[in-house]
């Protein structure tokens, strides 16, 4: 692949992902308030974050067979591009005419799944817009951008919702869209059938077992996420510690700032990933844990805790970004690029499952058991976790 091509791919790329990754939750966010506002009903606002879910865990697989099968992913990209734009450009025409709670649910669904198929499709196919050792500051690019628009997205969707109408807000991500496809027109995709060192036929055993580690290894990741951060922490920060919700939403905003913090450091410092920096991370979270175990055990000031609670996000979030730029970068590198659609599809589809089952367990735990008990089962998890994984990776090595 020509310089040139590769710096172009690398500006729209960037460009691209910003304008979806943040016209999207901007959207979702803004929607999420006009139900709250409209309907009064938790119910209402918790089905339509499900909504946001669920298209992962159901299409995920499917869609990452139809990924594989299709040599011009562009195609793939663009006509997502085009489908949301015609689902905004409806439910902007509609607004008026009909419910507006269930054109939301519709809305949010189908949102949800067209951005996802470009989501999968960008994941599966860096290999042909990036050089094999550029995949890392490629996943660290995306995960910086995700975690900055984590960050503004709330404050500008909460913003835009103050001073306009739902409509206006539809109209801006139309406009978000629209500038999406141009920039995605813009990119140059090279078509390989396999990458360097990998064919179908070629796996080995043990590389097979390598992958089905590292599913394992995401599963226990987004069970030790969804019953902490989702639920747990949120609970003691706002019951236990009965903090407002202004210092709720400052302690939350350092966990994407770490997860900033993380993508920049791993984009100048790693230059290959490995089994021993998975391990190596569920250690390092299994002492977080235990930082935010701490004020639980021990009586601190409201001071106290809120810095220790701000330091545990910060690390949770750098830890956080590390792993998924490992994750990806390892799979791409490790799975032939005609069929790693289908194995990023099932991976992520198994993670959420187990991601939104980890958040009613930790609901159910806190309500009949004790938050304490999360904190004790996490640590526990993240360290056996780290045990056998460093254990494989000997394995593998001898």
């Amino acid at each position: 692949m020509e310089k040139n091509i590769i710096f172009r791919n690398k500006i729209f790329f960037s460009i691209g992902l910003i304008i979806t990754v943040l016209g999207n939750i901007t959207f979702n966010f803004s929607t999420n308030l006009y139900l709250l506002e409209k309907t009064e009903k938790g119910i209402v606002l918790a089905t339509n974050i499900s909504f946001s879910i669920l298209p992962l865990i159901i299409s995920a697989p499917i869609m990452g067979k139809i990924i594989d099968k299709i040599q011009e992913k562009k195609k793939v990209i663009l006509f997502s591009n085009f489908s949301n734009l015609l689902l905004m450009a409806t439910m902007f025409i509609l607004w008026d005419k009909i419910n507006t709670v269930y054109m939301i649910y519709i809305g949010i669904l189908l949102n949800n799944f067209f951005s996802f198929l470009i989501y999968l499709t960008f994941k599966a196919s860096k290999p042909q817009l990036f050089p094999r050792e550029w995949l890392i500051k490629a996943n660290s690019i995306s995960s910086a951008i995700d975690s900055i628009c984590g960050v503004l997205s709330p404050i500008i969707g909460g913003f835009l919702y103050s001073i306009l109408k739902i409509q206006s807000i539809l109209e801006l991500n139309i406009i978000c869209i629209i500038i999406a496809i141009l920039t995605n027109t813009l990119l140059v995709f090279e078509n390989k059938t396999l990458n360097e060192n990998y064919t179908v036929k070629e796996y080995k055993i043990e590389d097979i077992d390598i992958l089905k580690l590292i599913v394992i290894i995401g599963i226990i990741f987004n069970i030790g996420y969804g019953l902490s951060f989702s639920v747990t922490i949120p609970y003691i920060i706002n019951k236990v510690f009965q903090l407002n919700s202004r210092l709720y939403g400052v302690i939350q905003s350092f966990f994407y700032i770490g997860m900033i913090m993380g993508a920049i450091l791993f984009a100048a410092g790693i230059k290959e990933v490995t089994l021993r920096q998975f391990y190596g991370i569920f250690y390092r979270l299994s002492i977080i844990f235990i930082l935010f175990f701490l004020p639980l055990l021990v009586s601190f000031n409201s001071n106290i805790n809120i810095v220790i609670y701000i330091t545990a996000m910060i690390l949770f979030g750098i830890e956080a970004s590390c792993f998924d730029i490992y994750l990806m970068t390892f799979v791409q590198k490790k799975i032939s690029e005609n069929i790693i659609g289908k194995y990023l599809g099932i991976f992520i589809s198994i993670s959420k499952m187990f991601f939104l089952m980890s958040i009613f367990i930790s609901g159910i735990i806190i309500d009949y058991i004790s938050y304490k008990i999360i904190f004790i089962i996490g640590i526990i998890l993240f360290v056996i976790s780290g045990i056998i994984i460093e254990l494989v990776n000997k394995d593998y090595k001898n």
